[in-house]
Formats: C-alpha cells, structure tokens, sequence
C-alpha cells in the first residue's frame, strides 16, 4: 500500500525458509531426531522474536513445525506409538489434513509463508494442492488395506472383510501392496512435472492477454491508457495504478470493518488496513475489480447495496496509486481470507483514531474512511 514502510520480500522469503534450510541440513548430516530438534527450536526463537517485535504468533511457524514433525518422527525409533505398518498412513493423513483449507478457497500458511505467490497460479495451485490431498487419503486407505490384510484375522479384522476369507488373504495383500507402490504415484507425478514446467513457461514468458497478470495503468482521470506488470508498478512512481477500495460500515452503530494485514506482507505488515482492497487489472473495470477483491478476500458476493464514493490519488517515492473507493452498509456475516489478512475485526472512531496515533493503521484506509466521513 502506498505510503507505507515496505520490507524486501527477498528478506521475507529468507525468514520463511529458513527452519526448513536447518531442518533438513540436520537431518542430512546427524539424523532425523537432531534435525527436529533444530528445526524446532529455529522455530521457536522465531516464534519469539515475532512476538517481542509485534506482539503476535504466526500460526503458519505452528504449521511449520507439525509438518517437520510430520515427516521427522516416523523416522525416529519409539517416537510413534504405532504398528510399523500404520506410520505411513498416518503420517499420509496428517499431511492431508495440513491441505483442508484449500478445499474452501484458502491456501495453508507452511513454510512457503512470506513468499510472493503471483496471483495467477494461486488457483492453479490451490487446485495442485487439493488433488494431492485426495492422493494422500487414497493412498493411506490402501496402506492400511494391505497392513490390515497381512494381520492375523483374530481380534483386528471382521470375519466378512475379503482379506479375512480364506484363500483370499494372500491375493487381496497382494493386490493392494501392489496398488499403493511407486505404481501409484506414476501419473500423478507426470502430471505434477508437467504442470511445473508450464507454470514456469508462464512466468518466464511475458503474455501480453493474461491479465492476473498485468495490470492497469490509468491517468488522473482514472481512465486505463497501458498496462504493466504488478512488480514494475511497485517501483514506477510516475506511473498511476488503478485500485479499488471497499469500505464497509455497520448501519446500527456506524463502525468500521478492517483488516489486519498478515506480519509477513511486503507491504504494511502487520497494519490494519481497508476492509477489502486490491488492483484492477489491465482491460478489467473497477467495478468488476470491486466484486472480484470482495469475494476473495471477505467471502461475500456484492449485489449492488455498495455505491461509489469518490475517488483520490495517493503518491509516495515508490509507486502512485488512482484509488476508486466504495460503501457498503453491511454488518456480515463475512468469511475472511486468512491468506490474505490476520483478523477482520470492527472498530469504532475511537479505535481508529487511536491506531492513528499509534501509526498502526495506513494512509488508505485513513483516507478511504475521511472520505466516507466527509460524504456520508
């Protein structure tokens, strides 16, 4: 956002991988169990560090360090209370579990946290990521088949299971130690290379009709005169990037509905921020813009009980924005995109005025709520 104190998402992405970088280092040279012990306590001195500087806990540091465990503990003897056979499951479905929240359109917070991820394969991804987690539970269902058919009938498998009759055990153990090896991951691997490489293709061939990711550039009037990339933009002040700003305020008491923007952002870490904001891509409208930012990022579909404030244009030494700003008296429910944004709380004018003073809160939303202010 303009007007704030940015941090270098090359210095993000190095704090992002950096218990993953001891992790495995550890692991490589002294074993499994040293490894998670490095890797857990990288964690946890950043988990420190995070909340003497900003008071909070990135949830995603939590993720980071059940996912090491995850794949570090089936490794270290006695450390799972389980049946050998029933630790690759397990351990299969945990990870899956990890993938749940792209099932409803949000992307987990692991050890990619703080990494720009272009917006135009984040579904691409978040598909990726869900047709794992099915492979995931497919494959531990027919781990735990074959663990299950190669142990005596006797007080762990019902008579009537196809591997309990006699004569079938050995065929059915067959089949399914057959089905859930290397065999397995075959096409699912070939698909996943090749979607790696057109992805990379994409990202490394400039394409002048994808929008995701190009952006409009407009003038004073807010009409769109070129396009240009998002990362150009960001470092381009003499050129005027079109956003869109949703202001959303509670009729029955007139607070304010803001965002906080995740601690790992480039961009205002960590500050409270407009309800629901975003750039309007290159041949796209505000207004589509508009609906588009409002069902990512707080899950509503807009109807037109919005209207159209104003709008106003905000510069600093980095990058000049065009901001169309919008109303919409609504009091929820909202779903919050938890990748995009920490909290989603209301605030009164008192509580404004006091992140104002605590310098907690940016220059766009300071200017999105004068304006609404000054023409409610």
């Amino acid at each position: 956002m303009s007007g704030e104190t940015r941090e270098s998402p090359g210095r993000q992405a190095a704090t992002a991988i950096i218990p993953l970088i001891v992790w495995l280092t550890v692991d490589t040279v002294w074993g499994s169990l040293a490894g998670l012990l490095a890797g857990s306590g990288v964690v946890l001195l950043l988990a420190l560090h995070a909340y003497l500087a900003y008071r909070r806990f990135d949830r995603g540091l939590l993720l980071d360090l059940l996912l090491m465990s995850a794949i570090s503990l089936p490794d270290i003897p006695g450390a799972i209370p389980l049946p050998a056979g029933l630790v690759s499951p397990g351990v299969e479905l945990f990870c899956a579990a990890l993938m749940l929240p792209v099932f409803f359109n949000r992307l987990p917070r692991t050890v990619t946290a703080g990494l720009e991820i272009p917006q135009a394969i984040k579904p691409l991804l978040a598909r990726v990521m869900q047709a794992a987690a099915i492979l995931l539970v497919l494959h531990a269902l027919l781990l735990f088949g074959a663990w299950a058919s190669a142990v005596e009938p006797a007080g762990i498998l019902p008579s009537n299971l196809p591997g309990a009759i006699p004569g079938t055990r050995e065929q059915w153990h067959a089949v399914l130690e057959s089905a859930s090896g290397p065999l397995f991951w075959i096409l699912p691997g070939l698909l996943a290379a090749g979607w790696i490489i057109r992805t990379r293709r994409r990202l490394r061939t400039p394409d002048p009709d994808d929008a995701s990711e190009w952006l409009a550039v407009v003038d004073t009037r807010g009409e769109e005169i070129a396009r240009a990339r998002r990362g150009l933009l960001h470092t381009r002040p003499d050129l005027l990037q079109h956003v869109v700003h949703l202001v959303i305020r509670d009729p029955s008491n007139e607070s304010i509905l803001l965002q906080k923007r995740r601690a790992d952002r480039a961009a205002a870490p960590g500050l409270w921020d407009t309800a629901a904001a975003g750039h309007v891509r290159a041949g796209e409208t505000a207004q589509a813009a508009l609906v588009r930012e409002a069902r990512e990022e707080l899950g509503i579909t807009l109807a037109g009980k919005e209207r159209w404030v104003g709008a106003y244009i905000l510069r600093d030494r980095q990058e000049s924005e065009y901001t169309d700003l919008w109303l919409l008296e609504e009091s929820g429910p909202f779903r919050p995109d938890r990748s995009e944004m920490d909290a989603l709380v209301w605030h009164t004018a008192d509580q404004i005025a006091r992140l104002a003073d605590q310098e907690t809160i940016t220059r766009g939303a300071l200017q999105d709520i004068e304006l609404v202010n000054r023409k409610a």
